[in-house]
C-alpha cells in the first residue's frame, strides 16, 4: 500500500509505541531472568544437599553391614575406635567427612571418632534422624545443626549378624569452605548460610559475602532483593533440617553486571530505532511521490520484459524440440548405416542363391546334373542360407532396439527398464561410428538391475553423451560406462580419455543453453543442457562434472530410482 504524505506520522507514533512496549517487555524479561538465576542456584544447592545427604546414608549403611560392627553382642567402644580409627582419618581428609559416631539405642553416643574423648551423652532430645532410625529401624539422611554448625548426616540402624538391633551409625558430610568454594564455581553465584536458632535469631554459618550478610533482617527475610547501586541481586531461602524446621537460611547472590548491560543496550537500540523510524518515515514520504511518477513507466518496463521472457521461453522451447528432432535423426540415420550392412549381405546371398537354381534347374533339363554338381549346390545353399540368416536376426535386433527407443514408449510414461537392454540399444545406434572413430566403449553394470523410469528420458541421457563425445571429443581412445546400484539411487559414471574441459579450462557454465565449443560447427549447444534438464527436473536427480580424473571428460549422475532384480521382479 503507497503510503499517503501525512502517514509518515502514524508510521513514527507506531514505531515509538512498540519501542516504549518493547522496553517494558524486556524490563520484564531481564527481572524474570535475574529470578530464574536464583531460583536454579537455590534449587541446585537443595540438590546438592540431597546427594550428600544420600552418600551419607549409603556409607552409614554401609559401615553398619561390617562383620566388625555385626559379630558382636554390643557396639563395643574398646573394638570399633581402634578398627575404625584408620577409615576414618581416610574419611575425614579425602572425602569431607566431619562426623563418625555410633549410637546406643536409647540414642546415646557410644564411640565418636571426630572426638574420641567425648561420649555416653545423650542425643534424644535434639538429634532427631538418630531418634528416628533407634525407632523405626529404617536409615534416614537430611541436615541438622549440632554444636559444629549445619551439616549433612547419614544415619542407619545398626544390627547384630543374628538379628539383635544394636543401635546406629552416623555419618556426618561437612558444609565447609570447600564446598561453598566449589557451589560457587560450578554455578557461578555468590553463597552465603547462616544459623538460625530457635529465638529467630539469623547468625552467618559460612559463606563468601559478609558485606551484605547484615541485609538480611533489615529486609525482613524477603526472597529477592537488590543492593543499592543495584550492582548485585540477591535471593533467601529456609534451609530445614529432617523433621522440617528452620535451621537456617541460604542467601544466593548473582553479579546483575549481565542484565544491567542487556537493559542498557535495549535502551541504546530503543533510541536507534526510535531515529531510524524517523528517518524512515522522512525518505518513505520522499520517495512516494517519485514512486508515483515512475509507476506507469515500471508497469510499461514489466510487459516489455515479459514479452521478452516469452518470447526467449518460446524459442528455446522450439530449439530445444529442434535439438530432440536432430537426436532422434541422429538415431534413425544410425538405424539405416547399420541396416545397411546386414541388408547387402542379404541381397548378395540371394543373389547367388537365385544363381544356383538356374544352374541347377539348366543341368536338370539337359541331362547333365550329377552327383557332384548337386552336392556342390546343396554346400552352396547352405552357406547363402547361414548368412541369409544370421544377417536377418542382425537386422531384426536392430529394428528391436529402434523400436524399443523410438516407436513402444513414444507416450514418454514411466516403466520398468532394464538397465543393460536400453544401454545396449543406445550404443547399437552408435556402433559404427564407434568403430569408424576407433573408440572402444566399456560398460560396468551390475547384472539383472531393472528401475521404474521413461525410457526415452533414461536413453536420452547416454544418447547425449556419446553423441557430444563423438562430436566433440578430441583424441578419444576409450569410453566408460560405470552404473553402480545404491539402496534408494542409481550413480552412473561417464567417462572418456580425451583432452576435456577440464584440462582446456572450459567447464564454466557448462550446463547452459547455447553453451557450446564448437558454434562454426552447427552446434546449437544445446545437448546437456537438456540432459541437465532432464535429470534434475524430471528425474529428480543431481549432475556434476567428474573432477576425480586427471584426463578425459565426465559426469557423475544421481538418479533417485528404486533399482530392482530380476527376482524381485518376478
Amino acid at each position: 500500500m503507497v503510503l499517503k504524505s501525512k502517514n509518515w506520522l502514524i508510521l513514527l507514533f507506531t514505531v515509538a509505541a512498540c519501542i516504549v512496549g518493547f522496553l517494558k517487555h524486556a524490563q520484564v524479561v531481564l527481572e524474570k531472568g535475574e529470578l530464574n538465576e536464583i531460583k536454579s542456584a537455590e534449587l541446585a544447592l537443595s540438590e546438592e544437599f540431597n546427594a550428600m545427604g544420600h552418600n551419607a546414608e549409603a556409607l552409614a549403611t554401609l559401615i553398619a553391614n561390617t562383620p566388625i560392627v555385626m559379630d558382636e553382642d554390643k557396639l563395643n567402644k574398646d573394638i570399633l575406635e581402634p578398627y575404625f580409627e584408620q577409615a576414618w582419618s581416610i574419611l575425614k581428609e579425602q572425602y569431607n567427612v566431619k562426623h563418625f559416631q555410633f549410637h546406643s539405642p536409647q540414642s546415646s553416643s557410644v564411640v565418636r571418632l571426630h572426638d574420641p574423648s567425648i561420649f555416653g551423652d545423650d542425643l534424644s532430645d535434639f538429634r532427631h534422624t538418630v531418634v528416628k532410625v533407634n525407632s523405626d529401624k529404617v536409615p534416614v539422611s537430611g541436615i541438622e545443626s549440632g554444636v559444629y554448625g549445619l551439616s549433612v548426616r547419614g544415619v542407619a540402624p545398626v544390627f547384630s549378624k543374628y538379628g539383635k538391633h544394636l543401635g546406629s551409625i552416623e555419618i556426618g558430610l561437612a558444609i565447609d569452605k570447600d564446598f561453598i568454594d566449589n557451589f560457587q564455581q560450578k554455578h557461578n553465584v555468590s553463597l552465603n548460610l547462616y544459623n538460625v536458632n530457635e529465638s529467630g535469631e539469623v547468625t552467618l554459618f559460612i559463606g563468601s559475602i559478609p558485606a551484605y550478610s547484615e541485609k538480611i533482617e533489615k529486609h525482613n527475610l524477603k526472597k529477592y532483593f537488590q543492593t543499592k547501586n543495584g550492582e548485585f541481586g540477591h535471593g533467601l531461602s529456609k534451609v530445614y533440617d529432617y523433621i522440617g524446621e528452620q535451621v537456617g537460611l541460604a542467601e544466593v547472590r548473582i553479579n546483575r553486571a549481565y542484565y544491567q548491560s542487556s537493559l542498557t543496550q535495549s535502551y541504546w537500540l530503543a533510541a536507534i530505532s526510535i531515529f531510524i523510524g524517523v528517518w524512515m518515515s522522512i525518505y518513505l514520504y520522499r520517495v512516494e511521490k517519485k514512486q508515483l511518477l515512475n509507476t506507469e513507466l515500471i508497469k510499461e518496463k514489466n510487459t516489455k520484459l515479459k514479452r521478452l521472457l516469452d518470447e526467449k521461453e518460446e524459442m528455446f522451447d522450439y530449439l530445444v524440440e529442434e535439438q530432440k528432432m536432430a537426436s532422434l535423426g541422429k538415431v534413425v540415420a544410425g538405424v539405416a548405416h547399420e541396416l545397411n550392412t546386414p541388408l547387402g549381405v542379404i541381397i548378395t546371398s540371394t543373389g547367388a542363391h537365385s544363381n544356383g537354381v538356374n544352374e541347377l534347374e539348366s543341368n536338370f533339363k539337359s541331362n547333365k546334373l550329377s552327383k557332384k554338381s548337386l552336392e556342390k549346390y546343396l554346400a552352396h545353399c547352405k552357406e547363402t542360407s547361414s548368412l541369409i540368416q544370421s544377417n536377418s536376426r542382425r537386422m531384426a535386433n536392430i529394428i528391436d532396439n529402434f523400436k524399443m527407443l523410438v516407436s513402444e514408449h513414444s507416450a514418454n510414461t514411466d516403466s520398468v527398464v532394464s538397465v543393460d537392454d536400453a544401454l545396449n540399444a543406445v550404443i547399437n545406434t552408435f556402433k559404427t561410428q564407434l568403430e569408424e572413430q576407433n573408440i572402444n566403449l566399456i560398460k560396468d553394470i551390475p547384472s539383472n538391475l531393472y528401475i521404474h523410469v521413461s525410457i526415452l528420458e533414461f536413453t536420452n541421457i547416454f544418447s547425449q553423451f556419446i553423441s557430444n563425445t563423438l562430436k566433440h571429443g578430441k583424441s578419444v581412445t576409450k569410453i566408460e560406462i560405470i552404473i553402480e546400484q545404491q539402496i534408494d539411487s542409481l550413480v552412473i559414471h561417464y567417462l572418456d580419455d580425451g583432452d576435456g574441459l577440464l584440462k582446456l579450462g572450459e567447464n564454466d557454465d557448462i550446463f547452459e543453453p547455447f553453451y557450446t565449443t564448437t558454434r562454426n560447427a552447427s552446434s546449437l549447444g544445446l545437448g546437456l543442457s537438456i540432459v541437465y534438464n532432464v535429470i534434475t527436473h524430471k528425474l529428480g536427480g543431481k549432475i556434476k562434472l567428474n573432477e576425480n580424473s586427471d584426463k578425459g571428460f565426465g559426469f557423475e549422475i544421481h538418479l533417485p530410482v528404486k533399482a530392482q532384480n530380476d527376482k524381485e521382479l518376478n
